[in-house]
């Protein structure tokens, strides 16, 4: 069972109007609701009515798609049940709520229009932060409970397109927007967005969710956009790119700072704060787009670069979530054992692999920059993590080309200064994941990860 919340709905006509039309068409139909309404008007209304209760709510709720696989034998009464756990599990309880079953897919999938405003005008505070996570672990214990079949999430099932736009964290939604301006991609992406054509441009929406509305439609347009050319890596992407190749090539911080400023990119040390601002231009309209170091990974910060990583004690518990969370990473996004220990090596894991005569059969991982590092064996980190599953893994993944390269500078390395080489500089990712903020960083140590693991 995949869930896909959205971002959060601005209004209801939008998300309505587009169920309600595939109910007139005969592509869906009303389950139930909580209120009694089915007809559109009614149910928009109602809608606006509780709104109103809470005037300071900017997202008025949510839009939740429910896909089930094919060998799941889903009845509506069932799913009404699946349904209500889910919404009470995130704190909808009281909130009204429509439930539409759409049938112009190949397999079951429902829809859940569900308001942040309660019957009494309170708004679900679930709904701050992290409501993503909570769902995508609600999903796999409501799997379990009612004997569905487990997602696996396995990156040969996803497109190269699709690995594009997550990897450069694009909005597809904006580069949809532009396209359809452009005379000639219009009458094409026309036909696969007209159901959604309002909502596109009224509400935010996010990858995951535009997916799940779009269905048999997205991966054409994702090819279509990708080559036309269309689907471009942001500026934030494209540096971190350059940034990483600098950090590759280079043995002392004045040669990295070299190689990126060869590469175009702007690069300052401002020496009040100690801290680093990185520039990239936008060819186009002639302008920079600037970027703190805090708002990059923790590898590029002068702290680091000058420092290395910090040492701390931290505990086997700890140790162990972060191996696995890397783990995780890496098997997706590595295309052979070599790259996959350069991953690991980049975020501070040193790989062990256990052989005989019959070549690898197991692997251990250990924690590098912490005084209390241990070595755990895959199993230890996790049961179902098989060195078998991990090469299958490797082996169907494919190598994503990079965009920019550096030349050899021989210059360089004879005026290096010795007295600024640093001892761990890291291979390079070839999809690094920019929401430092909210996933894992290279660093194992911060502060917000581990208040975020005691709140779990």
């Amino acid at each position: 069972m995949i869930v896909k919340i959205s971002n959060g709905l601005r209004g209801y006509h939008g998300i309505i109007n587009y169920h309600d039309k595939k109910v007139q068409e005969g592509r869906g139909e009303v389950i139930t609701s909580s209120f009694g309404y089915i007809k559109k008007t009614e149910v928009i209304n109602y809608f606006k009515d509780i709104a109103k209760m809470n005037k300071s709510v900017k997202n008025k709720g949510h839009d939740i798609p429910f896909s089930f696989n094919y060998a799941d034998k889903i009845s509506d009464d069932k799913f009404k049940i699946i349904a209500n756990d889910y919404l009470n599990e995130m704190g909808f309880s009281g909130h009204p709520y429509i439930i539409y079953k759409h049938n112009d897919k190949e397999h079951q999938h429902y829809h859940v229009v569900v308001s942040n405003v309660d019957d009494l005008g309170k708004f679900n505070n679930r709904m701050r932060s992290f409501y993503k996570k909570d769902s995508q672990r609600l999903s796999r214990e409501l799997e379990v409970k009612y004997d569905l079949v487990v997602t696996e999430y396995n990156r040969k099932e996803k497109s190269e397109s699709l690995r594009l736009v997550n990897a450069t964290k694009y909005s597809l939604q904006k580069t949809i927007i532009k396209a359809l301006d452009d005379e000639t991609l219009r009458p094409i992406l026309s036909e696969h967005t007209k159901d959604i054509e309002s909502l596109l441009f009224k509400e935010d929406l996010n990858n995951e969710h535009l997916e799940a509305l779009l269905g048999s439609s997205y991966e054409p347009i994702l090819k279509l956009l990708e080559n036309t050319g269309t689907l471009k890596k942001t500026y934030k992407s494209q540096l971190l790119d350059i940034l990483e190749q600098g950090l590759e090539k280079s043995n002392s911080v004045n040669q990295y700072e070299d190689l990126i400023k060869n590469a175009g990119l702007y690069v300052r040390f401002v020496k009040g704060k100690n801290q680093y601002v990185y520039g990239i231009k936008d060819q186009e309209k002639d302008i920079f787009y600037y970027y703190n170091e805090d708002k990059l990974p923790e590898r590029f910060s002068a702290k680091n670069l000058y420092h290395g990583p910090e040492i701390k004690n931290v505990s086997d518990k700890q140790q162990k979530q972060y191996i696995k969370s890397i783990v995780n990473k890496a098997i997706k996004q590595s295309d052979s054992i070599d790259n996959f220990s350069k991953f690991l090596k980049n975020r501070n894991i040193e790989t062990l692999f256990h052989k005989n005569a019959a070549g690898i059969y197991g692997v251990s991982f250990t924690t590098l920059n912490v005084t209390n590092s241990n070595t755990f064996k895959a199993s230890e980190v996790n049961r179902d993590l098989s060195w078998n599953k991990i090469v299958q893994q490797l082996e169907s993944n494919t190598k994503i080309d990079k965009e920019y390269h550096f030349e050899d500078n021989d210059s360089l390395n004879a005026q290096e200064d010795n007295s600024l080489q640093l001892n761990n500089f890291i291979p390079n990712v070839t999809n690094y994941d920019t929401k430092r903020n909210k996933h894992e960083d290279e660093e194992l140590h911060t502060k917000n990860k581990r208040n975020k693991n005691l709140k779990r």
